[in-house]
């Protein structure tokens, strides 16, 4: 059977459609993650930090909200620069913001008056709510971090637990800072130019201290089993269910290595997007 001229061109613009349609898939994509900055009046600089769009339209009520703290040594880009993490941001159904943290674990130095990354992260949550169609309450809002970002997450939740419904870490220093109690190879060195040096002053910080006041908070753990942090976490774990904290927890064969990261995110997002549908924050067809 011959094939005619027009047949022949039809099946190649088919095979060219085809072939460019992930392409341009993967394009649309990157068309909804902004990178943006702002000055921060507590810390009296710029502030870069990124934003991915839902992909469909917010409701009357808006989107809800994800805040994804990032680790130490990491930036607001580590998770957005990795192909896997990428395509999971991508893929869920909120708004999903990633601060630049620096190196200030996410709180106001008790030391260095100029360290105010407590405060800076708060004014993000500002510009978010003020620059965005995201819904208002605080069951519309989750919190998740890794690593330094998941003590962050963790210390924002407990200290402000009128803000979050969900609280999330993936490899996170939850019993920290801290040095008593903890075998040697489960510690981590203590920044004193951000905490002091002083363990009653630590202890103002230390999110394990503070877990009743997450009893109102759905809170999920990533633990690496070969972590240093792995006790930390086991402390916390023990200490919230005592609490009667609504927490689960899932066991991951990792050490403290961003393929742990990589492998727990999907894992905190899809609980986030159970959670938000749970309390009617989102709905999924």
């Amino acid at each position: 059977m011959r094939l005619s001229a027009i047949t022949l061109s039809k099946i190649a613009l088919a095979l060219v459609a085809t072939i460019a349609l992930p392409a341009l898939a993967e394009e649309s994509d990157s068309d909804r993650i902004e990178f943006r900055s702002f000055h921060s009046q507590a810390l009296e600089k710029d502030v870069p930090f990124a934003v991915i769009i839902p992909n469909s339209d917010p409701t009357a009520e808006g989107w809800p909200t994800l805040f994804l703290l990032h680790g130490r040594g990491r930036n607001h880009l580590s998770l957005i620069d990795d192909p896997q993490s990428r395509a999971e941001l991508l893929h869920q159904p909120y708004l999903i913001a990633l601060p630049y943290g620096f190196d200030g674990w996410y709180i106001n130095s008790p030391v260095d008056s100029s360290s105010k990354y407590g405060d800076a992260f708060k004014e993000l949550e500002t510009l978010i709510a003020h620059d965005y169609p995201v819904q208002k309450n605080r069951n519309s809002r989750a919190i998740i971090g890794w690593s330094m970002g998941g003590f962050g997450t963790l210390y924002h939740a407990t200290y402000r637990p009128d803000q979050y419904a969900f609280a999330g870490a993936i490899i996170g220093l939850l019993d920290f800072p801290r040095r008593d109690g903890l075998p040697e190879n489960q510690r981590y060195d203590i920044p004193e130019s951000i905490f002091g040096s002083d363990p009653n002053t630590w202890r103002n910080f230390n999110p394990r201290l503070q877990i009743d006041a997450l009893r109102n908070t759905r809170v999920f753990l990533v633990i690496g089993e070969q972590a240093f942090d792995r006790t930390m976490n086991e402390n916390f774990l023990q200490d919230a269910r005592q609490a009667s904290v609504d927490i689960t927890a899932v066991r991951l064969s990792h050490s403290h290595t961003f393929e742990a990261v990589q492998e727990g995110l999907p894992l905190v997002l899809d609980e986030v997007r159970e959670h938000f549908v749970k309390v009617g924050a989102l709905s999924l067809p």
